[in-house]
């Protein structure tokens, strides 16, 4: 699983900032554990909203790109990064557990081709064996 932090227009010390990163890598693969072998990248994108404003706003987005499913966007304001992050990663990590166990969605069984839902001579790949 490939992660990727991209923050722009925080004010962090290089300290503050390695320390972070550090902390949303581990949160995102403590949150995804379940499910990574499904995972192939995660997106971590920080913003500071407020700007020369003052205050304490931040907003996050969080993308998961997963093989054989859509690719998951969850979306998030708060003033405190760490505790943005953990909830961000802990709603996307539950959605698609749950999006997993509910088997492949009508959209991604459309996208797939015939050839690989059937077998070599045609014949359903669901059928159940036949013993002669």
């Amino acid at each position: 699983m490939r992660i990727e932090i991209q923050a722009s227009g925080l004010n962090l010390t290089t300290a503050e900032t390695i320390a972070f990163r550090e902390h949303a890598r581990r949160r995102i693969e403590v949150a995804f554990e379940r499910i990574q072998y499904r995972v192939t990248s995660v997106g971590v994108y920080l913003k500071e909203i407020n700007g020369l404003r003052g205050g304490d706003g931040k907003r996050c987005v969080l993308r998961v790109e997963v093989s054989g499913a859509p690719t998951a966007v969850v979306r998030g304001r708060h003033g405190d990064l760490v505790a943005l992050v953990d909830r961000l990663a802990q709603t996307a990590a539950r959605s698609l557990l749950n999006r997993v166990k509910r088997g492949p969605d009508k959209a991604t069984l459309r996208a797939t081709p015939r050839a690989t839902l059937r077998g070599v001579d045609g014949a359903s790949t669901n059928a159940s064996a036949s013993t002669e």
